[in-house]
């Protein structure tokens, strides 16, 4: 008997999720979980949380984002 197969590349959309506050190397692993890229860390050597935290995100938590989208991440701390 014919089977046929449909194969899901994910869904077309995804809403970006909170990952300020979250350690970078956790919120890199989520947002790779989720088919999203992560651009090169950008940090703060200003920022008052401790090193390693994630102080800002672009796109922004909740926004729609297509499946593949590079995220940005601005981190606490120096390289």
């Amino acid at each position: 008997t014919r089977v046929d197969l449909a194969v899901s590349s994910g869904p077309a959309e995804l809403t970006m999720p909170d990952v300020v506050g979250r350690d970078f190397d956790a919120a890199r692993t989520l947002i790779a979980q989720l088919g999203l890229a992560t651009a090169p860390a950008e940090y703060d050597p200003n920022s008052t949380q401790p090193a390693g935290t994630v102080v800002a995100q672009t796109p922004a938590a909740g926004s729609p984002v297509p499946a593949g989208t590079t995220v940005a991440l601005r981190v606490a701390g120096n390289p």
